[in-house]
């Protein structure tokens, strides 16, 4: 009976010594992997892997695969409204004259962060969205100003007069645009006020120029574009 019993503590000494070996060893091997699995994710962390911003320079020759926005100024119609007359919740004054603005998404992507300065030789007196996106907002730059307004004397020879303007009408205005859906087109109406070569004299149908620049963005699968636009339409008045 001894035997069995001194055979029996033998074999669960020699167990428990193997378990104790074991149980010494697999951790630290354990522990090691842990921690390469916690530096690998580490290294994969949504900082180091974020998208870059790239810049993207627009130009009146930019192709729409380029810069998918497509902007366009002209003027309305060449017949003057009747004074009263609603004009897309524009109310028509004598003397002003009509200039459109259109944004059109030539992209299948969504064009977001819309924000432009409308710029003139001529006063903005109003501008209203004639479409119904919801996200647009347009108005004049808060606060006054000073534009310098250049006429002939009765000595025939130009001067440069300043004239002091107030926030409800502006030679710039704000235009923000909060996204654009793939093909939408957004079209903006102004009503604007173009002094003639002389005080006396009566406006000119249009201004003969409209600046337009600002930035817009695009955000597609593993890319954000930043678009820088700045240009100068040139309108010929016949």
């Amino acid at each position: 009976m001894v035997p069995v019993v001194s055979i029996t503590c033998g074999i669960f000494l020699i167990l428990f010594g193997l378990i104790y070996y074991l149980a010494d060893k697999t951790p630290l091997q354990t522990k090691e992997s842990l921690t390469n699995i916690a530096t690998n994710q580490k290294t994969k962390s949504p900082e180091a892997t974020k998208t870059e911003v790239q810049t993207v320079s627009c130009t009146e020759d930019s192709s729409e695969k380029e810069c998918p926005l497509k902007i366009e100024v002209y003027p309305g119609y060449e017949i003057p409204h009747e004074k009263g007359q609603d004009i897309d919740g524009i109310i028509w004054e004598d003397g002003d004259s009509e200039m459109r603005l259109t944004l059109s998404n030539k992209s299948l992507a969504r064009i977001d962060n819309v924000s432009f300065n409308i710029t003139s030789e001529s006063l903005i007196l109003k501008a209203a969205q004639a479409t119904r996106n919801p996200g647009v907002t347009i108005g004049p730059d808060a606060g006054g100003g000073e534009i310098i307004i250049v006429a002939k004397g009765e000595d025939g020879v130009e001067h440069s007069y300043p004239s002091s303007y107030s926030s409800t009408f502006s030679a710039q205005y704000k235009l923000i645009v909060r996204d654009l859906a793939a093909s939408e087109k957004i079209n903006i109406v102004m009503a604007c006020f173009t002094l003639g070569h002389t005080f006396i004299g009566p406006p000119l149908p249009f201004p003969g120029w409209f600046r337009i620049n600002g930035i817009y963005e695009t955000h597609e699968a593993g890319s954000h574009k930043r678009y820088q636009y700045d240009n100068t339409f040139t309108l010929k008045r016949h």
